[in-house]
C-alpha cells in the first residue's frame, strides 16, 4: 500500500506508542466535535479520518464511551493506526467498557507483532470481567499468548485471585522459558504473598534451568517479607551453589528483617563461588549492623579474596560499620593490595575523621588504583578532610586522568579550605589542571580567587579561557570585580563559543540577586 506523507507520519506515531508508551505527537484535530461525530467519522471511508477520529477518542477518556459500538467495529479495520489507537480508547472506559472483552482477546489471539502487547495491556484495564477469558489464554499452544496473557492478569493484580493457581503452574511447568520468566517477572512486580505463591516460588528457584527465571523468583520471594524467611532459610543449606545464591538475593532484600538468617549467610563467606560469596556479602551488608561481627571476622582469614569480600561489605553498610574502624584502619596497609584499594573505599563510607590522615598517606601510594581510592573517600568526608588539600592539589597536578577527575571532585566537596590550593593551580601547565581547577573554583562561590580565574580570561589556551569565563557565570554577582576583564577578552577574542560564554558571564553579573 502507497502512504502519504501524513499518513507515514501517523503509522510512525503508532509504532513509537507500541514501543515506548510515551505520548504521541498528534495530528492536526479539527475542533468543537462531539464523541458521536468522532464517531461518525471513525466509520469514514477516508483512512485519515478513521486515523484522527481514532486518535481523538482515545484522548477523551470515559467519554469515549459514547462512541463504544463504533470503536468496537474500529478494532477490525484493516489499519493498524485504528486497530491501536480505538484500542486505547476502548480501555479508557475501565470495566464499563467490558462489552469490548472479546474483541480484545481476539487480537491477543493474532499475537499481531505491534498489536498483542498493547491488547494485553488494554484488557487489564477492563476489570475482573477479563479474569476468565485472559485464564482459558493460560493454555493456548502459542507460548507469545500465553506471556501476554500472564501480563493481562499481573496486572489485574488481586483482581486476578481465581486465576493464581493457573498461574504459578505457568510458573513451575511452562515448557517455554520465556512464560516462566514473564510469570517470574510479574510476581516481582506485584507480589502475591500466599502458600501457594511461596511454594511455586521455592519450587522455580531450586529446578528452573534458566537463570533469570530463578533470579526473578527469587527476588519475587524476598519481596514477601518474614513469611519468606522458613523458606529462604532453607534453601541457603541446598546442596546447589545456584540455589544458595538465589536464596541470598532475596534476604538481602528483607534487610533487617533478616537478621534470623545472619549465622546461615556468614557460612557463605567461605565459599570457593566468588558469586555466591559476594551476594552472601551483599545480604549481609543489607541487614546491618547486626552482621557487622561477621564481616569483621572475615577481616582476619588468611585468604586476601575473603577480606576482600567483607571490606566490599562494610563499604555497603556505611556509616553502621563505624564499629569496624580498627581492623578496616589496618586493612589499609595489607599486603595485599586489592584488599587495601577496598579498604580504603571502605573508610569513605564509614566516614569518620579518623580516616583522614591514613587516607591522606594513601595518596602517596605507588599503587594508582589505591591513589585514586583514596581520593574518592576524602572527599566523601567532606571538610573534615581539609588537611588534604595539599595531598589531593598534587595528585590533580601529577596524577593520571582519573585521580585527577576524582581528586576534583574531592576538593570541591571538601569545600572552601580548598580554594587556595586550586588557585595555585591555575598557573600549571597542563591545560587539564587550569580547566579542573577552573571549575571546581566556579562552583565554590565566592569572590576570593575572581581575579585568578579572570586572568584566565588571556591564558594561551582557547579551552582554558571557555572555562574561565564559564566558572565566572557561576559565580554569578560574586565575580563583580570581573567585568572589565570580560569586556576585555570579549573584543579580544574571535573564538565564538568563548564569545558566547563571555557574554552569559556578563549577564549573570549584572542580573539581580535570587530571591
Amino acid at each position: 500500500m502507497q502512504f502519504t506523507t501524513r499518513h507515514g507520519a501517523l503509522l510512525a506515531g503508532l509504532i513509537l506508542m507500541v514501543s515506548t508508551a510515551t505520548a504521541q505527537p498528534e495530528p492536526p484535530l479539527k475542533e468543537g466535535k462531539t464523541v458521536r461525530e468522532w464517531a461518525e467519522r471513525l466509520q469514514s471511508r477516508d483512512l485519515d479520518e478513521q486515523r484522527i477520529a481514532a486518535l481523538s477518542l482515545s484522548k477523551l477518556g470515559r467519554e469515549s464511551l459514547g462512541a463504544l459500538k463504533e470503536l468496537r467495529g474500529a478494532l477490525s479495520a484493516k489499519d493498524n493506526a485504528v486497530r491501536f489507537y480505538a484500542m486505547r480508547a476502548i480501555a479508557n472506559g475501565g470495566p464499563a467498557a467490558k462489552a469490548a472483552i472479546p474483541d480484545i482477546v481476539r487480537i491477543v489471539e493474532e499475537d499481531h507483532p505491534l498489536l498483542a502487547r498493547p491488547a494485553a495491556l488494554s484488557l487489564a484495564q477492563l476489570g475482573k470481567d477479563v479474569v476468565a477469558p485472559a485464564s482459558k489464554l493460560l493454555d493456548h499452544p502459542n507460548p507469545r499468548i500465553r506471556r501476554n496473557a500472564v501480563l493481562t492478569l499481573g496486572k489485574l493484580g488481586g483482581l486476578a485471585e481465581t486465576a493464581y493457581p493457573a498461574i504459578f503452574k505457568r510458573l513451575t511447568d511452562d515448557e517455554s522459558f520465556l512464560v516462566r520468566r514473564r510469570v517470574a517477572e510479574s510476581l516481582e512486580q506485584n507480589p502475591i504473598n500466599t502458600p501457594a505463591a511461596r511454594m511455586a516460588l521455592v519450587k522455580a528457584i531450586r529446578s528452573d534451568s534458566d537463570p533469570d527465571v530463578a533470579a526473578s523468583a527469587a527476588l519475587s520471594l524476598g519481596k514477601l517479607g518474614t513469611e519468606a524467611l522458613p523458606d529462604l532459610l532453607k534453601l541457603l543449606d541446598d546442596p546447589s551453589a545456584d540455589t544458595r545464591y538465589h536464596a541470598a538475593l532475596a534476604l538481602r532484600q528483607l534487610r533487617s528483617e533478616a537478621v534470623p538468617a545472619v549465622k546461615a549467610l556468614a557460612k557463605l563467606l567461605t565459599e570457593q563461588d566468588a558469586e555466591l560469596r559476594q551476594a552472601a556479602t551483599r545480604a549481609l551488608a543489607a541487614i546491618g549492623e547486626p552482621a557487622l561481627p561477621a564481616l569483621m571476622k572475615t577481616l582476619e582469614d588468611p585468604k586476601p579474596e575473603l577480606r576482600e569480600g567483607a571490606l566490599i561489605g562494610l563499604t555497603e553498610m556505611g556509616t553502621s560499620a563505624s564499629r569496624a574502624l580498627k581492623p578496616i584502619l589496618a586493612a589499609l596497609d595489607d599486603k595485599e593490595i586489592t584488599v587495601a584499594r577496598q579498604a580504603a573505599l571502605a573508610l569513605g563510607a564509614i566516614a569518620d575523621a579518623q580516616g583522614v590522615k591514613p587516607l591522606i598517606k594513601a595518596l602517596e601510594s605507588r599503587d594508582a588504583v589505591l591513589r585514586s581510592n583514596a581520593a574518592q573517600s576524602l572527599g566523601r568526608l567532606g571538610p573534615a578532610a581539609a588537611e588534604a588539600v595539599p595531598g589531593l592539589a598534587g595528585l590533580l597536578r601529577s596524577g593520571n586522568r582519573e585521580q585527577r577527575d576524582r581528586s576534583a571532585l574531592a576538593l570541591l566537596q571538601i569545600g572552601k579550605a580548598s580554594r587556595p590550593g586550586l588557585q595555585k593551580l591555575l598557573v600549571e601547565k597542563e591545560p587539564r589542571v587550569r580547566i579542573l581547577s577552573l571549575i571546581v573554583l566556579g562552583r565554590l562561590g565566592g569572590s576570593e580567587a575572581v581575579a585568578d580565574i579572570a586572568a584566565r580570561l588571556k591564558d594561551a589556551d582557547v579551552e582554558v579561557q571557555l572555562f574561565a569565563a564559564r566558572a565566572l557565570r557561576e559565580l554569578g554577582r560574586d565575580a563583580s570585580s570581573a567585568r572589565e576583564a570580560l569586556q576585555a577578552a570579549l573584543t579580544a577574542t574571535k573564538d565564538p563559543e568563548v564569545r558566547k560564554e563571555i557574554v552569559e558571564a556578563l549577564a549573570a553579573i549584572s542580573s539581580s540577586p535570587k530571591d
